[in-house]
């Protein structure tokens, strides 16, 4: 599947404060599209409604960037057709959500996105604080009792074409990949990571896991992270901080009443109850890891809603 592109709205806001000639961030804004496109991402740009018609410097919008004469048709023709294939953010079709994504403070629908589909946002430069090829976030997201679970993440970004040589290498591999189901993401561990042991129940759950889901599209960033953890792991304990998803065992009180639920057969017929467990949003989702220090494997034992706690029952 290739990378999603998303506005970063908040980008207009700073063009207020930027001393550049709105129609430069305009012509630098295009530039950056089409080398990320030219680099194989999707050939379309996830945005607001009213995206064309935002005033982003002296009455300047994209509609009058378009309608303008110039010479270079082609990039406005380009511009065109990434706006007009796909519709505008807020009608993304999508489960409801239960979390908020974050950037100093401000709620951003841009973020929200690019996070949920492990996409790339892009701003205009219009602010330094943009200058960045990625940008921490904060996700809020509610628990089980209905109270926010603040924590940290980052989200892919460019706002100049100097910061694509960094996304490169990941859209390459998420092009020539193209684990897009999850029939395809076990074919995937089975041919990259052999030390990424998933029960039966597993391979059942992630196998019904539909494209562009946005529970697929979590649970394959946390595959990902995973091998890649996995493949370079030769020394030390399993250290859950070196994964980019909330990681943790379950409280005692939980496993002395649902270890069962928590039980399941792997791949060498033996039973395994788990208590490490990532948190998937949306929807409160949850997959079980069960790493096995000694011989460097992370067995996967179950994926799906949550499961019942001393909470949450």
């Amino acid at each position: 599947m290739s990378v999603r592109l998303f506005f970063n709205e908040l980008s207009l806001q700073s063009c207020i404060h930027h001393d550049s000639h709105p129609k430069s961030i305009a012509d630098e804004f295009v530039s950056l599209l089409f080398q990320l496109v030219r680099s194989g991402t999707d050939k379309a740009l996830y945005r607001p409604a009213d995206f064309l018609i935002s005033d982003f410097g002296s009455g300047y919008t994209f509609s009058k960037w378009i309608d303008e004469k110039t010479d270079d048709l082609d990039r406005r023709r380009f511009f065109k057709s990434i706006i007009s294939k796909v519709p505008n953010i807020e009608t993304m079709q999508t489960e409801d959500l239960d979390l908020d994504v974050s950037f100093n403070g401000v709620s951003t629908i841009g973020f929200l996105y690019s996070y949920l589909h492990d996409g790339i946002s892009v701003s205009l430069f219009s602010s330094s604080i943009w200058d960045f090829n990625s940008l921490s976030v904060e996700i809020n997201k509610l628990d089980e009792e209905g109270e926010i679970e603040p924590f940290d993440s980052y989200v892919r970004h460019a706002s100049q074409c100097k910061h694509v040589e960094n996304h490169e290498n990941y859209i390459i591999n998420e092009s020539r990949i193209s684990v897009n189901d999850g029939e395809n993401l076990i074919d995937y561990l089975g041919d990259h990571c052999p030390n990424i042991l998933l029960c039966e129940s597993a391979k059942v759950q992630i196998s019904e896991l539909s494209p562009g889901n946005c529970h697929f599209l979590q649970v394959r960033k946390l595959m990902f992270s995973l091998t890649d953890y996995v493949n370079k792991w030769d020394r030390g304990q399993f250290d859950p901080r070196s994964i980019d998803f909330d990681i943790s065992p379950e409280s005692k009180a939980t496993m002395q009443q649902y270890s069962a639920e928590r039980t399941f057969t792997g791949p060498e017929g033996k039973e395994i109850t788990f208590s490490l467990h990532a948190k998937i949003t949306p929807e409160s989702w949850r997959v079980y890891v069960h790493p096995d220090s000694e011989n460097k494997t992370i067995t996967i034992g179950y994926v799906g809603k949550h499961l019942r706690t001393q909470k949450f029952n």
